[in-house]
């Protein structure tokens, strides 16, 4: 932000140029392409008639949808954090964007050094823990240096969720249904984005930027919990029920 808000989007279409000149360099093998087994429509209804039948599944994709609606779009109002909250104009929208990168990065980091050591469903929770606290925080401050520390949280706590989120799906589905489930994943998680960013935008309307991200963070936390709770329930349920009788 420093060199101009133009010149930032200008350096990141460009950059974009190292992708495509990475696939133009790609050679792929030729393979016969064969006609799919279902249609696009039963592929989906496949899928979800799979997370549906799993109690774990059903509760990961919920949390993913509700982090994306209600979480991830705090991002969408850092502008206007940056300019009347802390007053501190693009450059500091830039340092703000920067210390999100920060905290993705340690936990990308963390997440590798430590993924055997944890259950993925301690990442996975003290994740959208981390998260919610995290916004909260950034959310009431005034002060820039804190702003920045809370972000570096929320940084943290959204990479911690969602790649042991996604690796824990991928790990509890067959091979056949690997590629379905991830197209739903994918679905939820950018298909509900927009709806997400109209929807707090309308909140700040309505309550203010700082009311409208602490909304969205308690409503994360809450589901959290709940969803939780749901599976701690189901799974304590499928435990205490007879086993069918020997034929």
């Amino acid at each position: 932000a420093g060199v101009g808000t133009g010149w930032c989007f200008a350096i990141n279409a460009v950059s974009f140029g190292a992708v495509i000149v990475g696939l133009l360099m790609m050679r792929m093998e030729p393979v016969t392409v064969r006609r799919p087994a279902y249609g696009v429509r039963d592929s989906f209804t496949a899928s979800v008639r799979y997370v549906r039948s799993d109690v774990s599944l059903t509760g990961l994709m919920t949390l993913v949808a509700v982090i994306t609606v209600f979480g991830w779009s705090y991002s969408v109002l850092l502008p206007v954090f940056a300019d009347t909250v802390l007053g501190i104009g693009a450059a500091g929208l830039g340092n703000l964007l920067t210390a999100v990168g920060i905290g993705a990065f340690i936990s990308a980091v963390s997440l590798a050094s430590f993924e055997s050591r944890f259950r993925p469903r301690t990442f996975i929770y003290t994740g959208i823990g981390l998260f919610v606290v995290s916004v909260i925080i950034f959310a009431l401050s005034g002060a820039v240096s804190l702003s920045v520390l809370a972000l570096i949280g929320v940084g943290m706590g959204l990479v911690m969720f969602l790649a042991t989120a996604n690796a824990s799906m991928q790990r509890r589905v067959p091979d056949e249904l690997r590629g379905r489930l991830m197209g739903l994943y994918s679905l939820v998680f950018q298909g509900l984005a927009p709806f997400g960013s109209i929807g707090m935008g309308l909140a700040a309307h309505a309550v203010g930027v700082r009311g409208a991200v602490i909304t969205g963070a308690v409503i994360c936390g809450i589901s959290a919990i709940a969803v939780r709770r749901s599976i701690t329930r189901h799974r304590m349920k499928s435990a205490s029920a007879p086993a069918a009788p020997a034929q």
